[in-house]
């Protein structure tokens, strides 16, 4: 048997994509760029940041700057002025996330949100969860929701490896492009699973057959850590 007609279709395959925010990363600049993306139509798109890796040495100030401009968005209807942060779209994601926040409340330290908004509908403040394991449901999941956790590393390569931690395959790296590059070329052997590699300022160097020469040529860092196969 065979259908009358084949349908067009997109389909939404998710993600848990990390961002790792090195030593000499411009915390403000980092801070603004993932509170914007991470909570992006309440978190609810495949590429947004997901799980935030951040060194050590800046931590602290950068976790201060996220719960800051997370603050700093207004929730509410599309139809309302001023307003950067909706709803969930269903009831089940809805329930989904709020448990998901209450099981991350209990292991981690919630930094700001962390409840739903006191209106009708579906919303949730946006939420940031410090001092989680790896291995909790928050990390290792996809939440698809205004809540997201902050995570310390020490060495880059266990934040790359940490980064590659289950079966996605996207990452954002904010630094220096020397620092980048450089952490990627010392993660070498512990290849880097992604289809595309963001570098701050947010702006992305695809690693796919499309690559082209030049980048190539200018990411080899890039490449090398890359296990896709090679351009045609």
């Amino acid at each position: 048997m065979r259908p009358e007609t084949l349908k067009r279709v997109t389909l939404e395959l998710g993600g848990n994509d990390p961002a790792i925010v090195l030593k000499d990363a411009d915390v403000d600049g980092a801070a603004q760029g993932l509170a914007a993306t991470a909570f992006l139509n309440a978190g609810q798109i495949c590429a947004a940041p997901k799980r935030l890796y951040v060194a050590d040495e800046i931590y602290d100030a950068f976790c201060e700057r996220l719960v800051a401009a997370a603050r700093g968005l207004k929730l509410g209807a599309g139809d309302e002025d001023g307003v950067t942060l909706g709803p969930i779209q269903n009831s089940m994601q809805f329930d989904k996330v709020r448990e998901i926040i209450e099981e991350a409340a209990s292991q981690g330290r919630v930094l700001t949100g962390g409840h739903t908004a006191n209106r009708p509908g579906f919303f949730i403040e946006p939420t940031v969860i410090a001092d989680l394991d790896d291995e909790s449901r928050l990390v290792a999941e996809e939440q698809f929701g205004p809540v997201v956790p902050v995570l310390r590393f020490s060495e880059e390569t266990d934040a790359i490896s940490r980064a590659n931690a289950g079966p996605y395959g996207s990452a954002l790296l904010s630094g220096r492009e020397t620092s980048i590059e450089l952490a990627l070329s010392r993660a070498g052997s512990k290849p880097e699973r992604c289809g595309s590699i963001s570098m701050s300022p947010f702006t992305p160097t695809y690693l796919s057959r499309a690559l082209s020469n030049r980048v190539s040529e200018r990411r080899a860092a890039l490449k090398a850590c890359s296990n896709l196969p090679a351009s045609r």
